[in-house]
């Protein structure tokens, strides 16, 4: 199931890749992965218990709006079990250039969550669930150079296993006119309702992202 979940996301990259080369419209398109590590309840850095993978990307629609999806999952592994959560979120995105330098964006994305609990030991089931998931997010992009970019964005994601509120602090160098090469930090507040899991909790992490610009 989860290599059929990332066939699907990535596929649907690819459309995208060929409909916007179709178009010739590039202008704020582009696909990217990411990869991350944390920690749960802790500064970053003091237990790397927490780890993610995204991939997803973005095509213009009309004028200011984008079609987007994104696909994440993320393992969880203290107490000596493991948590489980694969997203996949396709949406709808707003971007305006506020000033040349400035640009805001803002979404809106609704899909599925997959969410496992297990014992590190045994391998015993501890948790199941699939859901609808929901979300939404608002960015502030601004260009310090014609290479540098620096990106500040908050997130939420919704559904019956967590509800999570994220924050997003990234910093992002053109390597070539169509990929980047970036850092980023994230905080993320999260509600969570699973067996081992369950209430607030916080997590801090910390990442590489490269993106395709086309």
């Amino acid at each position: 199931m989860i290599l059929v979940r990332i066939a699907l996301s990535v596929t649907f990259l690819i459309c995208l890749g060929a409909f916007a080369a179709d178009e010739n419209s590039s202008d704020g398109n582009f696909v990217y992965a990411e990869l991350a590590s944390g920690s749960l309840d802790e500064r970053i850095g003091v237990n790397s218990n927490v780890t993610t993978l995204k991939i997803g990307g973005q095509n213009l629609l009309r004028d200011h709006f984008y079609v987007a999806v994104d696909y994440s999952a993320r393992f969880i592994h203290p107490q000596n079990t493991t948590t489980e959560l694969y997203s996949l979120l396709p949406g709808i995105k707003f971007r305006y250039q506020v000033v040349d330098e400035l640009e805001l964006g803002a979404g809106v994305k609704l899909g599925y969550l997959w969410a496992k609990q297990t014992q590190d030991i045994d391998g015993a089931n501890l948790y199941s669930e699939n859901s609808v998931q929901w979300g939404g997010m608002t960015e502030l992009r601004y260009r310090v150079s014609d290479k540098w970019e620096l990106s500040v964005a908050g997130e939420l994601k919704n559904s019956d296993t967590v509800d999570e509120h994220i924050f997003y602090l990234s910093s992002e160098y053109h390597v070539s006119p169509n990929v980047k090469l970036g850092i980023f930090y994230s905080h993320t507040n999260g509600d969570y309702n699973t067996a081992k899991i369950k209430g607030e909790s916080t997590s801090n992490d910390g990442g590489m992202v490269v993106t395709y610009c086309f």
